[in-house]
């Protein structure tokens, strides 16, 4: 996957996506919302990205756990657990909030 946290490409300032995921139990308009909110923040100059190299590391890190979850299989790679997530894009917007 070539997408930090699902939302942010590394290489492309600008380039956002939403609802590049699956969850379980219907929960993806709402994990929509939280990317949307992100994405608002980064556009808006309020909250920004972190360097391109921890948001590689970070890439790296979710491929294997991915890897160690679901091995062998690519039909799981867009899945993620919706309440870490949520936690995980919360402190983006608070870790990362420009002053």
């Amino acid at each position: 996957m070539g997408v930090y946290k699902r939302v942010v490409h590394p290489d492309w300032a600008d380039l956002y996506f939403v609802g590049f995921f699956n969850v379980s139990g219907g929960a993806n308009i709402s994990m929509m919302d939280v990317q949307s909110e992100w994405v608002a923040a980064l556009v808006s100059g309020d909250v920004s990205a972190p360097p391109k190299e921890d948001m590689y590391a970070d890439m790296r890190r979710e491929q294997a756990v991915m890897a160690s979850r679901y091995p062998g299989t690519a039909r799981y790679g867009l899945e993620l657990d919706p309440n870490k997530y949520r936690r995980a894009v919360a402190r983006e917007l608070r870790n990362r909030t420009k002053r």
